[in-house]
């Protein structure tokens, strides 16, 4: 199979962190894939991730167009952020394809109808333009199938982050006055920090009882804005609570991040993600995960993530703190299963499996043999009003190069 690939390739995309796992997947087996560089500024090749060094920029105009002609699986990555992904908003209408959607934030705030800014294309024209659609949990499938024309099918995002951390270390005792082992419990925050991370109440919950002061350290790592980074950072410190807010912390020190937590929260609203690599790289990483019950967090299991009402997320947080400070909750050993589950789901050779089975339901060979066979209708004698070129070139236009 040869598969024309349209993605990010720097190092700071988690989009060209997927793809990358995806293109060691096919090549390990024996496929070809063509790399198509899709960011608006194509990074160096030293700021590539590895198996994407190779590629065509999406400006090379016959280069690519002989790719996609050439392939039997067009695949576009699209996530959130827009200049990363020129390439694929400019080509795939042009040469169709199937087009994975990384990120629930664009994609359920357009399909709704939303605004987004800076103003971003259409995703529900996008995806109307692709053969079929990719996508990465039960709930995008149901936001992206009245838009799609062609299948849509799901599978589990491929993620890396995590898979080399350390597991935490077991035995741990009840937290009390000192903490785990004499230190205190180590909750982490990732992402975009806004009203939709639900911080605050997360900070509210850790003032809610005495004990917590001590027994927890709440840290934050994502991008913030300065107005509430202040903001917090005072609410923390009125409430005795103890909070870390580091400079923004890049995509590639994300791992770390997690590395050093005991327990990560991911409290994003359950509309607004269609799958979040942030959660999968904590459960690879074997951290305890606390999530918002719905959406794409509903698909993970319970007797693994520990699953919030989303109308009464504090509540739950004071009960989770504490259940984790009474010893009720063995943070290793939930660690471990959580590991051992995201291992056995999140992976490339199970996406592979699904990219595998495409070409057998979308022939784009047929297509190549359809093209060849009205390439000449291009050179037509007579260029008049009433020659077949003229008449019919809207009818052909698609099978042209």
């Amino acid at each position: 199979m040869r598969v024309a690939l349209f993605t990010p390739v720097g190092l700071g995309s988690p989009v060209a962190a997927a793809s990358a796992l995806v293109a060691a997947e096919l090549r390990g087996r024996g496929h070809v894939v063509d790399v198509v560089a899709t960011e608006t500024a194509e990074p160096a090749p030293e700021r590539r991730r590895a198996p994407l060094v190779e590629a065509v920029s999406w400006r090379e105009e016959a280069a690519v167009a002989l790719l996609a002609r050439q392939a039997d699986l067009v695949l576009y990555q699209l996530g959130a952020a827009i200049p990363d992904h020129e390439g694929t908003i400019h080509w795939i209408g042009r040469v169709g394809g199937h087009l994975v959607l990384h990120d629930a934030l664009l994609a359920s705030r357009v399909l709704a109808g939303e605004e987004t800014a800076p103003p971003s294309p259409r995703v529900d024209g996008l995806i109307a333009a692709a053969d079929g659609v990719i996508v990465h949990s039960e709930h995008a499938r149901g936001l992206v199938a009245p838009h799609a024309r062609g299948s849509v099918h799901v599978a589990a995002l491929p993620h890396e982050m995590g898979r080399r951390s350390e597991p935490l270390g077991s035995g741990r005792a009840p937290a009390a006055e000192a903490g785990v082992d004499g230190r205190a419990i180590r909750i982490l925050t990732i992402g975009h920090v806004d009203a939709d991370q639900l911080v605050e109440a997360v900070v509210h919950a850790l003032a809610a009882r005495p004990a917590f002061r001590h027994a927890f350290r709440y840290r934050i790592a994502g991008r913030i804005a300065p107005s509430q980074r202040g903001y917090l950072e005072q609410l923390a410190e009125d409430l005795g609570v103890g909070l870390e807010l580091p400079a923004e912390v890049p995509e590639e020190g994300l791992a770390a991040e997690v590395a050093e937590a005991d327990f990560c929260l991911a409290l994003l609203p359950p509309t607004s993600e269609t799958a979040s690599a942030a959660t999968i790289g904590a459960m690879l990483a074997g951290r305890p995960l606390a999530v918002l019950d719905g959406g794409f967090y509903a698909d993970l299991p319970r007797d693994i993530v520990v699953h919030l009402d989303p109308e009464a997320p504090q509540e739950g947080l004071v009960r989770l703190f504490d259940a984790i400070r009474a010893g009720r909750i063995d943070l290793a050993e939930l660690g471990a299963r959580t590991r051992a589950c995201a291992e056995a789901t999140f992976r490339a050779d199970a996406y592979v499996d699904l990219l595998e089975r495409i070409p057998g339901e979308f022939d784009r060979g047929l297509l190549r043999e359809i093209e060849e066979e009205y390439a000449d209708l291009r050179d037509w004698p007579g260029r008049g009003p009433d020659s077949p070129a003229t008449i019919f070139r809207d009818d052909i236009a698609i099978f042209l190069p």
